[in-house]
């Protein structure tokens, strides 16, 4: 999904390749890979004081996406 969201070329699980065709903006593309990056370094974590920050900004980061993507969904797909 991440690779997809940035406008890479993503294999699914028969080899068939895809590539988004509609532009993403370069921010909402950070905040794809941010929370990939960031779910996947602190998973294996309790919860404790020192994760307690990256899960608030990974919180405003879902905020963000949530408003963007009914636009884009709009916009590109009917």
């Amino acid at each position: 999904c991440t690779r997809y969201m940035e406008e890479r070329t993503t294999n699914d699980a028969t080899g068939k390749s895809f590539t988004l065709i509609n532009p993403v903006p370069q921010e909402i593309k950070s905040i794809f890979r941010k929370l990939k990056e960031s779910t996947s370094a602190f998973s294996h974590l309790q919860d404790t004081d020192i994760i307690k920050a990256p899960f608030l900004a990974n919180a405003y980061s879902l905020f963000e996406l949530l408003e963007w993507l009914p636009s884009f969904y709009n916009a590109h797909y009917k």
